[in-house]
C-alpha cells in the first residue's frame, strides 16, 4: 500500500494532491493525521473504496490550517483481508 502527497511543503490555502494505491476494485481504505508537530495522534480524515484502476486520488484545499507545522500522514486498507498499511508521509506547512 502507498500514499502519495504532493507537494510535501505548501502554505495553508493551496491544494494538495493525495493518492493511496495497491489495492483491488472495491478494497476499503482510510487515510488519517498520525502525527502533528511530532506528536503522535490519530485522526481520521478521509474514507473510501478503491476504484478499478486500484486506486484512489483527489485533491484538499488546506484553507483554515494554521501555519508553520509538520502533519504525519497514513493510509490504512483491507487488502485481501489483511490490514495494510502505507509509509507516514510528512508535510510541512
Amino acid at each position: 500500500l502507498y500514499l502519495e502527497i504532493l507537494p510535501r511543503s505548501f502554505t495553508p490555502g493551496n491544494t494538495i494532491a493525495l493518492q493511496v494505491g495497491e489495492g483491488k476494485l472495491g478494497d476499503l481504505w482510510m487515510i488519517a493525521v498520525t502525527e502533528l508537530d511530532g506528536v503522535p495522534t490519530f485522526i481520521p480524515v478521509l474514507r473510501g473504496t478503491m476504484r478499478i484502476s486500484g486506486g484512489w486520488e483527489t485533491t484538499v484545499d488546506t484553507t483554515g490550517l494554521p501555519p508553520g507545522g509538520t502533519m504525519g500522514v497514513t493510509a490504512y486498507a483491507i487488502v485481501n483481508g489483511k490490514l495494510r498499511v502505507s509509509a507516514v508521509e510528512h508535510l510541512d506547512y
